[in-house]
């Protein structure tokens, strides 16, 4: 047993896909407050973005070749969080809809290669639905609607 080093605990996959969906988030609140004309707002907010991302990267041990990728992983985490948004509106055709959803699962391809290649994938996957339906139902045991939060920001845009 001697030379052997204890597995390192990481993430699950769940946890990771969550941390991508607010990067998704930051990302994109900073671009509201930037189109509503609140530039210090929004350079707070990227201030936020940015030491989330290095925390991030502390947190999964991306090895040091991400940087130069790193506005890669930037689009396509916002990219989903707005394809996700336009699929989920109502307002588009079924086939839109249906082009929507492939277009979300090829960036989720593209972020998970991303993310194997720098090192953060290297894990047990985790049940995401599973971790998303507990945090739903945390916030309805609190009495929050999740889906009707998500409604009430789209509409108010």
């Amino acid at each position: 047993m001697s030379g052997e080093k204890p597995e390192e605990k990481r993430p699950g996959r769940g946890t990771v896909e969550e941390l991508v969906w607010v990067l998704g988030h930051l990302i994109n609140l900073e671009e509201h407050k930037w189109e509503m004309g609140e530039v210090e707002e929004a350079t707070a907010i990227k201030e936020v973005r940015r030491d989330f991302v290095a925390q991030l990267a502390k947190e999964l041990k991306w090895a040091c070749k991400w940087k130069p990728q790193w506005c890669v992983l930037k689009h396509l985490s916002s990219l989903i969080v707005h394809v996700e948004e336009a699929g989920t509106s109502g307002d588009l055709s079924p086939e839109t809809v249906e082009k929507l959803q492939a277009l979300y699962k090829t960036a989720w391809v593209a972020i998970e290669t991303l993310l194997e290649e720098w090192g953060s994938l290297g894990f047990a996957a985790e049940e995401t639905d599973r971790l998303r339906e507990t945090v739903t139902q945390a916030l309805k045991e609190k009495g929050i609607d999740a889906a009707k939060l998500i409604r009430e920001d789209r509409d108010s845009r």
